[in-house]
C-alpha cells in the first residue's frame, strides 16, 4: 500500500495537520480527501489497512479516518494496532463506518472518535479540528 495524495485542491497551508484517509469504497475516500485539502489539510489515501503501520512510521500523521470493513485486514484490528503501539499511540483514530452497531468495539481499541455513515462532512471536519487542538 503506497499512500496516495488526495490530488490537486485548495493548496495545503503550511505546517497543515497531515490526515490519513483509509477506506475501501474509492468514492468515500475521495469524499473526505476532497472536503479535508479543502479545508486546508494535508491528505493521503489507502484502499486499505494492510500496510498501514508501517505507511504511519514513514509519514507524520496526527489523525486516521478508518473504516471498519476491509479487504485483507479489518480497520478494528488496525485501529487496535496504532493504539497499542508506543510509537504511534499518539496518533488520533476516528473511525467512519456503516457498522453503527459496533461503535462499543471500535471504542474498545482506544479510537478518538466514532462516525456514522452515511455522514456530515462538517462533523467530520469538526471532529478532525477538536482532535487537533492541543491537550485533546
Amino acid at each position: 500500500m503506497t499512500p496516495k495524495s488526495a490530488g490537486k485542491a485548495a493548496p495545503v497551508v503550511p505546517g497543515a495537520a497531515t490526515l490519513m484517509i483509509v477506506d475501501d469504497d474509492e468514492e468515500v475516500r475521495k469524499i473526505l480527501a476532497k472536503g479535508c485539502a479543502a479545508a486546508g489539510y494535508r491528505v493521503l489515501m489507502a484502499d486499505n489497512g494492510l500496510r498501514l503501520v508501517s505507511t504511519l512510521r514513514s509519514e507524520k500523521v496526527e489523525v486516521v479516518l478508518l473504516d471498519i470493513n476491509m479487504p485483507w485486514v479489518s480497520g478494528l484490528r488496525v485501529g487496535k494496532a496504532i493504539k497499542e503501539d508506543p510509537g504511534l499511540r499518539h496518533i488520533k483514530v476516528v473511525y467512519v463506518t456503516g457498522v453503527h452497531e459496533r461503535e462499543a468495539e471500535c471504542r474498545d481499541t482506544g479510537c478518538d472518535g466514532f462516525i456514522r455513515k452515511p455522514f456530515a462532512l462538517r462533523l467530520v471536519l469538526e471532529t478532525i479540528e477538536k482532535l487537533l487542538k492541543p491537550g485533546a
